[in-house]
């Protein structure tokens, strides 16, 4: 396939005409995307799709694109000043009692409250490069157990992971 025949989209255009779709047709609670009924994503799709041209066998591909950044957008515009009231409203009632977002949200708070919250404190170099860079540093060769346990221990403090977790189970639970 030609470069030229590829599925290219402005991303401006398309992101516009998502949050379009989502001013005129978000009418109901749903928290995420996923929780949206599948022929009312479908026809949010199809109100999308009229605003575009694309070859038919493009159709799965593209479908799959609008629904992932459909649903990051949507994530985007929730807490934003167009949702009317009473939905809004449905929303932070849901957000402070649904289980599952709770833990989230508290996870996160404790992740942004922490000085290095990543337990991967190897920067982004894989495995073997970390365990290049311990062997230099031991002068001899590294065994997957030090290399593991120099990648899970951070820098600044020496905490592990392990001490982590249990600081953010710690947060969790003074929360409750």
């Amino acid at each position: 396939m030609a470069a030229r025949d590829k599925f290219a989209p402005n991303n401006n255009t398309c992101t516009q005409k998502m949050t379009n779709i989502i001013k005129l047709m978000y009418d109901h609670l749903w928290a995420r995307y996923t929780k949206i009924l599948a022929e009312t994503r479908e026809g949010w799709f199809q109100k999308w799709a009229l605003n575009f041209i694309w070859a038919l066998e493009h159709d799965l591909t593209i479908r799959k694109i609008f629904d992932h950044r459909m649903s990051r957008r949507l994530l985007q515009m929730l807490d934003d000043a167009w949702l009317r009231p009473d939905i809004k409203k449905a929303l932070f009632v849901y957000w402070e009692t649904d289980e599952g977002f709770r833990h989230r949200r508290l996870t996160n708070r404790a992740n942004r409250a922490s000085f290095r919250s990543s337990k991967y404190t190897g920067n982004s170099a894989a495995i073997i490069k970390a365990m290049a860079r311990l062997s230099k540093l031991l002068d001899s060769e590294a065994t997957l157990a030090e290399t593991f346990k120099y990648t899970h221990t951070l820098k600044e403090n020496k905490e592990t992971f392990e001490s982590y977790t249990q600081r953010l189970e710690f947060t969790i639970q003074q929360s409750q």
